[in-house]
């Protein structure tokens, strides 16, 4: 039996908007479960999530650098980062010597303001600032811990 148009059409819009509302589901679910994966990659650092500003701030009392590490939860990158250098012993030492972390999630209010007045295009973007917030040097992208130090 032939359907008369206006049920086909209704039909093949039914199964088009049936597969856009899987689509986003599998979508949601995808990026839910590479946001936890960031917030339990990050967490697992140890390191201290302070705000820009907060940052800077400690870097003035103290007399140090920010290292400024412009993240997403869900960037697959981000999380290498986290786990291999981030989380390593040797770099938590000498950030901690050294320097005041902070971390600007991409989902923050300080995440856009960052990126126009830095030029940061993509995550992850590491940065060394100096206390007044000027930038010093553009750290490029490694999982090393060893290259990471040695960029700082």
């Amino acid at each position: 039996m032939k359907l008369p148009a206006k049920e086909k059409v209704v039909k093949e819009l039914r199964s088009w908007l049936i597969f856009a509302a899987l689509t986003a589901v599998v979508f949601i679910s995808v990026r839910s479960v590479q946001n936890h994966l960031g917030q339990q990659a990050f967490a697992e650092t140890g390191l201290e999530a302070l705000s820009l500003n907060e940052a800077l701030e400690l870097a003035k009392e103290q007399n140090k650098q920010v290292v400024a590490n412009l993240s997403a939860y869900w960037c697959g990158a981000c999380r290498t980062l986290d786990k291999n250098v981030l989380g390593n012993d040797m770099v938590k030492s000498v950030l901690s010597e050294k320097y005041i972390f902070a971390r600007i999630d991409s989902e923050s209010d300080e995440a856009r303001p960052f990126m126009q007045r830095y030029g940061a295009r993509g995550y992850p973007t590491v940065l060394v600032l100096d206390a007044d917030g000027d930038k010093l040097k553009h750290l490029p992208y490694t999982t090393s811990p060893h290259k990471f130090i040695s960029f700082l």
